[in-house]
């Protein structure tokens, strides 16, 4: 599976992790799950949320999952 394209860094994502994941300064962060292409939490303005970034008919797409704690890792 190839590695999804952006500057979002790849980890093994927990439910113990996430609370600790910052934008470093920045307004935004995307952080990707190293288990699933293309699974990501963006994290950002007090909010976690749960994206999946995938390709249909040649075009890129994103679909917004959830929000963290609502939506677990597993759910996700």
């Amino acid at each position: 599976m190839k590695k999804p394209r952006g500057k979002g860094r790849r980890h093994r994502l927990t439910d113990d992790g996430i609370p600790n994941l910052t934008t470093k300064g920045k307004s935004r962060a995307d952080y990707y799950d190293d288990r699933a292409g293309g699974l990501h939490l963006r994290v950002g303005a007090g909010r976690r949320t749960w994206a999946l970034i995938y390709t249909f008919r040649g075009d890129r797409r994103k679909l917004v999952l959830g929000h963290w704690p609502t939506m677990t890792v597993d759910d996700a």
